[in-house]
């Protein structure tokens, strides 16, 4: 018997672990986007302030813009897809905002310390799952009949 698409994907979705690997795929892909859309918000808020004032130091704004584009890409990439290499990849972006986060100090990097320890537990969540995606291969697709 010949199945159709639709009854494939019903057979596949219907595993366990295939739900739960989706729900922590949904779940990174969640985080990784309220992390860009901080930082994107940050970004204008730095913008904002560095244009007000006459002297301004070094700007972190275009690092905030890479950020948010950086979260961003992350965000679509675990709604489409699902590569346990891409995971391990990608688990470095977290690991490297909240590295820098710590290397500058907690009131270095952030006018708001609240904020700047919320992205970063923020980010340190994402990672965890993002470990988590990489080190537990996608299951196989069902057989066909």
């Amino acid at each position: 018997m010949t199945t159709t698409g639709r009854q494939e994907f019903v057979t596949v979705t219907s595993s366990p672990a295939r739900r739960v690997r989706a729900m922590v795929r949904y779940a990174a892909a969640a985080i990784c986007g309220g992390v860009a859309v901080f930082y994107l918000a940050y970004f204008f808020v730095v913008n904002d302030r560095e244009q007000a004032a006459v002297a301004h130091t070094e700007s972190m704004a275009p690092v905030y813009l890479l950020g948010a584009a950086l979260f961003l890409v992350g965000a679509v990439l675990l709604l489409v897809t699902d590569r346990a290499v891409l995971w391990a990849v990608g688990a470095i972006v977290p690991l490297l905002a909240v590295a820098l986060y710590l290397w500058n100090g907690v009131h270095g990097v952030w006018d708001d310390p609240v904020a700047g320890a919320l992205v970063s537990a923020a980010q340190v969540v994402l990672l965890l799952l993002l470990v988590s995606l990489a080190v537990s291969p996608p299951t196989g697709v069902a057989s066909r009949s």
